[in-house]
């Protein structure tokens, strides 16, 4: 069930009135599910009060599962495949390319929404981000 009027605070509060609970047909405490940018509401007749209300998302724990194979692989797939990228799926290689963007493209054709970690070969197994921001440095003077 989608909601039509919801309004979020600056501080990112969700609020939803009651009678844009009424008018959707629902009543008493409902629980909310956001996920994939879609929100859906639950009357409580459908959810346990014990119920997580974090579920875990499976395709981020596959990726992540994805990402330990990688790292435990890492020699070995910098020895065959460094400078490019490569796509994992159940903790096997199962294509590489120079271009990521062809890379994805038929990963995508073959498996479809399963997650597959695509990820390229560089020396060290975990890449470091630096973001620099003028609003921290800001913060330290």
């Amino acid at each position: 069930m989608m909601l039509k009027e919801l309004d979020v605070t600056p501080g990112g509060e969700l609020i939803i009135g009651h009678a844009a609970l009424k008018e959707a047909g629902l009543a008493g405490r409902v629980q909310l599910i956001i996920q994939a940018g879609e929100i859906r509401i639950v009357p409580e007749a459908e959810f346990e009060s014990d119920a997580d209300p974090f579920p875990v998302d499976k395709h981020l724990m596959q990726i992540d599962r994805e990402q330990q194979a990688y790292e435990a692989q890492h020699s070995q797939l910098l020895e065959e495949y460094a400078g490019q990228y490569i796509a994992m799926y159940q903790g096997e290689v199962v294509d590489h390319d120079e271009d990521s963007g062809g890379l994805w493209q038929r990963v995508r054709k073959r498996y479809g929404k399963e997650p597959v970690l695509i990820t390229p070969v560089l020396q060290e197994a975990r890449q470091t981000i630096v973001v620099r921001s003028p609003r921290l440095l800001e913060n330290i003077r």
